[in-house]
């Protein structure tokens, strides 16, 4: 199968392949119309660093595609440009503060954010741009393989995984749509193994009472009665539930009921009502083997404080390869201690076990047989000799053990005092587990309540350093405009200055003129009172010398010049 390239949001088909459609039941978010979007037209440069090559997909949060480096177009990554617009500094920090979780999350097994920035008051990010396919696509058109194969494969690939989750969960997030969608196998060059990886982490939140979201064909009991408005928390118990779903799906895909022709809320109303995984009818059983159904059982429990967390799913996987590990145990016994001792061994602890002695005498039968045909396949011919002297010792000790009928009654009721105190122990230990449950919901409430509390102390820091930002702009305002009034005030005082010394010279001007003003008045004084003299004298002459009258010439006096 030719590799698929995919990206941290899985939302596109690879080229020249049809995209898997989702299965009935699935919860389709409707893409925005046509004249409601804002696609990128390529060759666009985004964040001025990033050359959009080409689309690969959309929804309803915004849009992913292809893009190279500007300055290393061999450098390809996966660029989300988001729809909505941020043009508040509230709404970008909102938007940053879901960028800031998801770059918080350091694991392999989880895609990871590479870089973000603004396009046109829109929040993008990249993230690596993967080859290979999905699980869903592995499933379907993956190579055949036998149960032992894929049950190996299937750990070690859930067990990274769960790591994945639990690195996510320490983080502080919920996934919230954990299916084989979004569970990515990467290749890897050099190594034939498959990475895996989760994807689409768009609807990762941190509250737990967060609106629902995810696909309902894997959602877990507790995010269906969400989806059907009953106000129920939902916590990082939803991934492992979503996880452990993927590999029944994976392992045993009849186990898993078909949602053929159920519309979404019946598919709910069927993950509610269900007291489990749906492991009642007897063909699930059938197709789920007898050793791993308990398992299935916790992982997949309809209460939350049932399941495992995500660090403890991972390993209880080891109970998927556990009987091959017991049947290579066993081989090791065979060829290490002898095969009839080892056979003689299994039919004691039969004989010792079992209740009832006719299930322990069919049971060692299946365990020779069983042992027979193993034996066969490495050495048939001397084999087949220790194997009938082997079933001769049984049957003769199975004989014995009949003729001792009181002896294994005894045995029996020792046996059913020791399951006896081990369900008492048992009991207590629940108790103990649930204690402990308990305890750990509290710390974990209060470490959510602190979360919390850190998250609006740094938002009020935010605020305060927004409004001391402000008023330090203010006050370098106000500095400027202080600097501007102070120099206008030496330029008014420096031109004040200038018009004093104008007045001093004025004023000694003025003074010499009324100096001279006065001299002038003084002579002035002077001439009329020497032309008073005057007039008397040539009065008293006139009168003197001339008896006959006169005719007096007139005399016009004319006045002094004024000087200023």
């Amino acid at each position: 199968m030719a590799p698929a390239m995919h990206y941290g949001m899985a939302m596109a088909a690879p080229q020249g392949r049809t995209a898997p459609q989702p299965a009935v039941g699935t919860l389709q978010l409707h893409p925005l119309s046509a004249e409601h979007t804002h696609e990128v037209l390529w060759p666009a440069v985004v964040g001025g660093s990033w050359q959009v090559r080409a689309r690969l997909g959309g929804g309803t949060f915004g849009n992913v595609y292809r893009a190279s480096h500007v300055v290393l177009p061999e450098h390809e990554v996966a660029l989300k440009l988001l729809e909505a617009r941020c043009t508040t500094e509230t709404s970008r920090e909102k938007a940053l503060h879901e960028v800031r979780l998801l770059a918080s999350v350091s694991s392999p097994y989880v895609v990871q954010v590479k870089e973000w920035g603004w396009h046109e008051d829109r929040l993008y990010f990249t993230m690596p741009l993967y080859r290979g396919a999905t699980l869903a696509q592995e499933a379907l058109h993956g190579a055949k393989a036998s149960a032992s194969e894929r049950r190996r494969g299937a750990r070690r690939m859930f067990v990274q995984l769960a790591h994945g989750l639990a690195a996510l969960h320490r983080a502080g997030l919920v996934h919230r749509d954990v299916k084989p969608e979004n569970i990515y196998l990467a290749e890897v060059d050099g190594s034939a193994e498959r990475f895996p990886i989760l994807l689409d982490l768009g609807i990762a939140r941190r509250d737990t009472t967060a609106l629902p979201a995810g696909t309902p064909r894997y959602c877990a009991p507790e995010m269906a009665r969400r989806f059907l408005g009953h106000d129920v928390p939902v916590g990082s118990a939803a991934d492992v539930y979503g996880l452990a779903l993927s590999l029944l799906e994976y392992l045993y895909p009849e186990a898993v009921p078909s949602s053929d022709g159920l519309s979404p809320n019946q598919v709910l109303l069927q993950r509610v009502g269900a007291p489990g995984v749906a492991l009642q009818p007897a063909w699930v059983r059938n197709a789920v083997p007898k050793d791993l159904q308990p398992w299935f059982a916790g992982w997949l429990a309809t209460n939350p404080a049932d399941r495992p967390d995500a660090t403890t799913f991972a390993r209880e996987l080891s109970a998927l390869t556990r009987p091959e590990e017991s049947r290579a145990r066993a081989r090791w016994a065979a060829t290490r201690v002898g095969l009839p001792a080892a056979l003689m061994v299994l039919a004691l602890m039969a004989a010792v076990v079992n209740v009832d002695l006719h299930a322990r005498a069919v049971s060692a039968e299946e365990r020779i047989e069983h042992l027979t045909r193993v034996s066969e396949e490495q050495d048939h011919a001397r084999d087949h000799e220790e194997l009938s002297a082997v079933n001769g010792i049984l049957h003769g000790r199975l004989t014995a053990a009949e003729r001792s009928a009181g002896e294994v009654a005894a045995e029996r009721d020792r046996f059913r005092a020791q399951r006896d105190r081990a369900r008492t122990e048992l009991a207590q230990l629940q108790s103990q587990r649930d204690a402990l449950q308990l305890d750990r919901d509290n710390l974990a409430n209060q470490r959510n309540a602190l979360l919390t509390d850190r998250d609006r102390m740094t938002a009020e820091r935010s605020a305060l350093l927004a409004d001391r930002d402000r008023m330090t702009a203010e006050r370098n305002a106000l500095q400027s405009q202080r600097d501007a009034l102070q120099a206008d005030r030496d330029r008014v005082s420096n031109e004040r200055n200038a018009i004093q010394s104008q007045r001093d010279v004025l004023m000694a001007q003025r003074n010499a003129m009324m100096n001279e003003r006065a001299e002038l008045i003084a002579q002035r004084d002077q001439a009329r009172a020497q032309r008073d003299e005057a007039r008397t004298e040539l009065a008293r002459r006139m009168a003197v010398a001339a008896p006959q009258p006169v005719v007096p010439y007139p005399v016009v006096m004319q006045p002094a010049p004024q000087r200023w």
